[in-house]
Order: C-alpha cells, then structure tokens, then sequence
C-alpha cells in the first residue's frame, strides 16, 4: 500500500499561482485589489494597509481598551477563512 501526500488546496484570492506576494507591478491591479479586499473582508478601508510593494492588501489589527488586539468592526465572518484574518 503506498501512500501519498494530500494535495495541497489553494483557496485562490486576488492573486493567480505563482505570483510574487511581493513588489505589485500593476498599479490599476493594486486598486481593485484593495476594493476589492475591502469589500470581501468587511474591513474598513481605513484599517487595510495598501502599499504598491505588495500584491495583497493587509488588515491592520488595533489595540483595543484592555490592551489586547481589536478585531475589526463589521468584519465578514465568511471571510475568516482568509490567513490574514
């Protein structure tokens, strides 16, 4: 009996396979991204990090009143299967 490692799953999501999650040459890419990273997650746009050095936008966490990290308000719960969240 010969056993074989599970395939991996990509959950594909603003990016194709193979692409770089660094260094964004597509500025008109860069922009819909973030929309449409905004969009998806229920973040507010105003705690995603967007820089072109990167293909992915970032949620940003805070501190909430007790010191620890505050999720985000109004985030997409169906969205949490994202690694970044």
């Amino acid at each position: 009996m010969t056993m074989t490692a599970p395939a991996v799953v990509r959950r594909p999501f603003l990016t194709e396979p193979g692409e770089h999650l660094l260094v964004n040459y597509d500025p008109l890419a860069f922009v819909r991204r973030f929309e449409a990273f905004v969009e998806a997650s229920g973040v507010p746009a105003e705690r995603v990090l967007a820089s072109p050095l990167l293909s992915i936008p970032l949620p940003v966490p805070s501190k909430g009143a007790a010191g620890g990290v505050a999720r985000w308000a109004g985030a997409n719960p169906s969205f949490l299967w994202h690694p970044l969240m």
